[in-house]
């Protein structure tokens, strides 16, 4: 099952690669922030 989970998470990665992208750098992004509660998210 958990085969099949990551099969369709790796195919959407691939498929969606600018929404991947933004995904990974806001996360990296807010890594970096001292207090990241204190900001939003904008989704689109």
């Amino acid at each position: 099952m958990i085969k099949n989970y990551l099969k369709v998470a790796w195919r959407n990665l691939v498929k969606n690669k600018a929404h991947t992208f933004i995904n990974i750098a806001g996360l990296s992004y807010e890594g970096r922030l001292k207090n990241p509660s204190n900001h939003f998210r904008l989704l689109i």
